[in-house]
């Protein structure tokens, strides 16, 4: 039975976009393979992933990053081939300069969710964290029980167990057992009041632990002090420096203020420090606005800063230091710097080890009750302070956090949110963070593989419409000869039926070796595509750049058999040509674009629609 020529000129041309997907297919896995897309993408999505698409932290999150690709289990799934032809991407991937992966110049192309979460644990150091404040708490409560002679008597005979404990040998059960033991044989009445009974035993476990939530939040609040106490230090420093000097003394009075008489001098020394302050390259540009008000604000009157006055300065005097509308936008973000610097100020009896944590403790309650704690202190509880207080007070606490970058912690905040229950042991905490930092990466890495996907997807139409270009695969073309060449058609639709289809795609997409010799071979001399001269001929003569000799005579002759070699120049020229060509390559283009296995499904239905159903099975 005699199909439609709308069925046959179907097949046809979708056979034509299956062989060209093909090859396309097979260039771009080749271009993936030697430039790491995959790899870089991923790569670059952990770090977007680590920084929360921040721009201000992205250089922190690259240095995780590295780190966290050292970790050993994820380093086990970087395998390279062995063997010099199938290690040849990789040599050509080494010549191209790359500083995606820090000091490796390969990476994995897929890391599982699981893996990541233990491996980002690990490299945060966040077990090690968790054990260290747990014993400092531990060594807390336990002399507020025995008093401190009695417990440095007990320390001394638990500094292995402790140790142990560190080095997450030993669970915090076993170590409360062991210290019930040392004091039964020292305080007998301290024993019987925490001790004796079992049921006390569960209170006093979780009153020695510290939740994970409150260490990441303690953890964040220290580095954001720390981090804007720094840069507010650094800007008071500069204006203490350009004003100290015999010019900056006398522009400015013993108050610290501008001098009535000495306006210009003062506005030139303050415009030079605003000018600094925005040359600071090594600082995101937009932070610099900010500490361009903390400047001001501080030249105004040091021994009263107030931030919020600088938005009452006459215009004048704020352009004469450049300072711009734009530039009092950031009038709160400045408060809250400075807010920082004062907190962190407070602070350093303890970091000098001048104050107990109870008193740290203390500081912290009263500054939040006196309202002088930055805005992101606002809903942070009583133990948070606590575990704040622990890790200003001791020096290699204080080090494991300061080893993890800010916007990590900024970002973990979003899982350690999704922890509904409080766990009373460690590894109960730990293990079900890691869970949640799983998940979090999970969803993380969808939206990123549709990212991945439209970047692919983008580079399979350039490559496509390549394709279209240099083989002259022009789809309006195809179409109007399939339409006149009856005997093409059916030419074209004989071929399908002998290609073995089986072996078309490999189970993974993409066109095993055999298959693309047989279609260059059977296929591809039959198909209107390409720059030869019959094809040419074809075109011109269809779009009017190529004339017909021997008038009626010459019409009546078949294009393929014209004796006249084709010139695109005639008729309008090669412009014209390309332009008549030019969308024809762009629907080539996107037909390519869609895929392999796209067409290779399509042709299979309509090759069933042609013969009448499916085939019965052998």
């Amino acid at each position: 039975m005699n199909l439609p020529l709308t069925l046959d000129i179907a097949i046809g041309l979708i056979f034509i976009y299956l062989t060209f997907s093909l090859l396309a297919s097979e260039l771009q896995e080749l271009v993936t393979t030697i430039l790491q897309w995959r790899a870089v993408h991923l790569k670059q999505s952990i770090e977007g992933f680590l920084s929360g698409n921040q721009v201000v932290y992205g250089q922190e999150a690259r240095t995780i990053a590295n780190r966290l690709y050292e970790h050993p289990s994820i380093q086990s799934l970087n395998h390279e081939a062995k063997g010099g032809w199938a290690r040849l991407p990789r040599l050509v991937t080494r010549l191209i300069p790359t500083q995606v992966f820090g000091q490796r110049t390969t990476g994995p192309s897929y890391i599982d969710s699981k893996t990541f979460a233990l491996g980002l644990l690990e490299t945060l150091g966040l077990n090690q964290l968790v054990q260290k404040l747990t014993v400092r708490r531990f060594g807390l409560c336990f002399e507020e029980m025995l008093g401190a002679a009695d417990y440095e008597r007990v320390r001394e005979q638990l500094r292995s167990s402790l140790r142990a404990y560190e080095n997450g040998a030993m669970s915090l059960d076993v170590l409360v057992d062991q210290a019930g033991d040392r004091i039964s044989q020292l305080n007998q009445a301290v024993f019987e009041q925490y001790f004796a009974d079992s049921s006390q035993r569960p209170f006093l476990i979780q009153q020695l632990s510290v939740k994970l939530t409150d260490i990441l939040q303690a953890s964040y609040l220290y580095l954001s002090l720390s981090w804007r106490s720094r840069l507010c230090l650094r800007t008071l420093q500069l204006v203490e420096r350009r004003t100290s000097t015999a010019e900056g003394k006398r522009a400015f009075n013993t108050n610290q203020t501008f001098q009535a008489g000495q306006t210009a001098a003062a506005s030139k020394i303050g415009a030079q420090i605003i000018q600094d302050i925005r040359a600071w390259t090594d600082i995101p540009a937009s932070l610099r606005p900010t500490l361009v008000i903390l400047a001001v604000a501080w030249m105004q009157k040091r021994n009263q800063v107030n931030i919020k006055a600088v938005a009452q300065l006459p215009e004048q005097q704020l352009r004469a230091l450049g300072v711009s509308a734009s530039d009092l936008d950031n009038i709160a973000q400045a408060e809250l710097f400075y807010k920082s610097f004062f907190v962190y100020e407070q602070a350093k009896q303890a970091l000098e080890g001048k104050q107990t944590v109870v008193e740290v403790e203390q500081l912290f309650q009263s500054l939040r009750d006196g309202g002088d704690l930055p805005s992101y202190f606002d809903s942070v509880l009583d133990q948070t302070l606590d575990t704040l207080a622990l890790i200003v007070m001791y020096p290699e606490v204080r080090g494991l956090v300061e080893k993890i970058p800010l916007s990590v912690l900024e970002s973990l905040q979003i899982p350690a949110r999704k922890m509904q229950r409080q766990f009373d042991g460690v590894g109960e905490q730990l293990q079900s963070f890691e869970g949640e930092v799983a998940a979090w990466f999970d969803r993380s890495m969808e939206r990123a593989g549709g990212v991945y996907k439209r970047n692919a997807r983008l580079v399979a139409f350039c490559l496509g419409l390549g394709i279209a270009v240099v083989a002259n695969v022009d789809t309006l073309h195809v179409v109007d000869h399939l339409t006149q060449e009856r005997a093409l058609e059916g030419t074209v639709a004989s071929l399908v039926d002998k290609i073995d289809a089986e072996q078309a795609l490999s189970p993974n997409g993409v066109p095993s070796q055999a298959f693309l010799q047989q279609l260059s071979q059977q296929v591809y001399p039959e198909l209107p595509v390409g720059w030869g001269p019959e094809n040419l001929m074809r075109q011109g003569l269809r779009d009017g750049t190529v004339k017909r000799a021997g008038g009626e005579a010459g019409r009546s002759r078949s294009p393929c058999t014209s004796p006249h070699a084709p010139n695109p120049g005639q008729g309008g020229g090669m412009i014209q040509f390309v332009l008549r060509r030019l969308f024809g390559w762009l629907i080539t283009g996107l037909a390519i674009s869609m895929g392999a296995a796209f067409w290779y499904d399509l042709l299979g239905k309509f090759i069933q629609i042609r013969n009448v159903g499916k085939k019965p099975s052998s």
